[in-house]
Formats: structure tokens, sequence, C-alpha cells
């Protein structure tokens, strides 16, 4: 009926890892990890820096094309060179003649700032800007965003007249590295040219 089973002798053959081999693939998998991981993080900060950097000089050309834009239709009253603006000035005052406005822009406490009389004072010409009316009273506003510094160098062409050229120079601090601007802007003093 039953009949015996004779039983083979098979050879039995292990599978699976050994416990060295699993704990050598798993050391292996955690120093990739961990060197990718590295990567990734460095690439994250040099992003961010570069948003920084970005922002900053988006900031800043946006102040210099806007200074451009008034200096073109301004006279330069006075700097703080002095009252005909030998040399750099780290500040300086101009009469716009398309708005009929006194303005005044300055590099003070690392950003670029631009100053405008409040209540508007109805100016006739550069010689309505004087110092006094920046006071208290002005409004005041910031043109650029992280750590600007700079100067403006105004080209006086004859008879002490501020006709002739601006060039305003930034330099951007944005973390270890500066990025420095310049721009030089014609003036079109209208008074001066007979216009």
């Amino acid at each position: 009926m039953f009949k015996k089973m004779k039983k083979s002798k098979t050879k039995k053959t292990k599978k699976g890892f050994t416990l060295i081999e699993v704990i050598v693939a798993v050391f292996i998998f955690a120093l990739m990890a961990s060197a990718a991981s590295g990567i990734f993080v460095k690439m994250i900060k040099s992003y961010r820096y570069a948003k920084v950097v970005q922002r900053d000089l988006e900031s800043a050309q946006y102040a210099m094309n806007l200074m451009a834009k008034t200096l073109r239709t301004s006279s330069v009253a006075n700097c703080s060179s002095g009252p005909t603006c030998p040399g750099t000035s780290a500040w300086i005052r101009v009469f716009d003649y398309s708005r009929s406005e006194c303005r005044m822009y300055s590099f003070n406490d690392n950003r670029l700032e631009e100053r405008v009389p409040v209540p508007s004072i109805a100016a006739t010409g550069p010689s309505d800007c004087s110092g006094g009316i920046y006071g208290g009273s002005a409004l005041s506003k910031s043109l650029t965003t992280g750590n600007v510094s700079g100067s403006f160098d105004v080209d006086v062409t004859a008879n002490g007249v501020q006709m002739g050229k601006v060039t305003i120079s930034m330099t951007i601090n944005s973390g270890d590295r500066d990025t420095n601007m310049q721009s030089s802007v014609s003036l079109r003093d209208y008074s001066e040219a007979g216009i």
C-alpha cells in the first residue's frame, strides 16, 4: 500500500547573505548617501546665494536706471564735495526740470537713498534746492537692497556750470564678493542750453 519513500541525499544549498556581506553593503550605501546629500546641500546653498546676488544686482540696476532718467533732465544744484562739485561725492542734489522738483541721491548706511522734500516745494531752478529742504520732513526711500556703496563724479563743463555728465559708481557687496557697476549720464541743463 504505502510505499516507502526513499530519502534522497541531496545537498542543501544556502540561500541569502552572510552578516558580513550585509554590513559591508550597508556601509557602502551609507557612504554614497552621505556624499550625495553633501553635494545636494551645497547646490541648495549655491542656489540661495545666487538668488540673493541676483536680487541685489537687479535692485542696483533699477536704481541706476531711475537716477539716470532723472539726471538726464536735471541740473546739479550741489554735492557733498562742494558747491561746484569737484571730484567724487557721496551725495548729489539736482533740480529735475521734467517734474519741477528737487531731488537728492545719497549713499548712506550701505544703501542708496532718494530724498524728496515734503511737502513739495515749488522750485523753479537749481538754486531752490538748498540743504535745508532735505531735513526731517523730507520723504526718504531706499532704492537698493543689500550692501551698496558708491559715489557720484560730476564733470563740470565751463564757468562752474554743472552741465556735462555725472558718473555714478556703485559697489554691491553680496557676501564675500563685490560687484561694481558704473554709468555715465549726460546732463541736459535746460537753462544753460537755452531750451
